[in-house]
């Protein structure tokens, strides 16, 4: 998550609401807008990436965000995704 944060592409992204979600095939900072993919789908198989993803979702808000621009609402009614918050 480092090396896709200080990158220069996800530092240079002009998003509104830029995600650092991976690399791609040829290695290159896979970055988003959060805007133009309003609801990400979180599959329900076990084991599935779930909550690395929204923990990509999360540092990736506020390390490009000021905290003035910030508000979240986390919401996981079964306690399961979200156990420690």
């Amino acid at each position: 998550m480092r090396s896709l944060i200080t990158s220069k592409a996800f530092q240079e992204s002009k998003f509104d609401i830029a995600l650092a979600l991976g690399r791609t095939i040829t290695n290159e900072p896979y970055i988003v807008d959060l805007t133009k993919n309003a609801t990400p789908s979180g599959g329900r198989s076990y084991r599935s990436g779930k909550v690395c993803c929204i923990n990509a979702i999360i540092t990736s808000i506020l390390y490009k965000k000021h905290p003035a621009e910030v508000k979240f609402v986390l919401i996981d009614p079964k306690r399961v995704e979200l156990p420690l918050i």
